[in-house]
């Protein structure tokens, strides 16, 4: 969904914050993914649960912010595009 935003024009004519609105979803989802990979890579590790269960949760809002960062900085770039053509 987050390409689909950025390439079907409507970056360029929407809020940003209403384009991140609409990414949220998209957003915690990249967030749980992240979370399993983590849990799954440390845990084939041995890691201890404490730190299996603070890093898991850790990724679950880095991951978040990741791609609302990326949503922010693909919109601008396209914008920016639109007014060089």
């Amino acid at each position: 969904m987050c390409y689909g935003t950025l390439l079907d024009g409507d970056a360029t004519t929407t809020s940003v914050r209403s384009a991140l609105r609409a990414e949220r979803r998209t957003a915690v989802l990249n967030g749980l993914a992240a979370a399993a990979l983590v849990f799954g890579l440390l845990a084939l590790r041995g890691t201890p649960p404490a730190i299996l269960l603070g890093t898991s949760a850790a990724a679950v809002p880095l991951a978040y912010l990741l791609h609302q960062v990326v949503m922010v900085a693909g919109i601008g770039l396209v914008r920016a595009r639109a007014k060089s053509s």
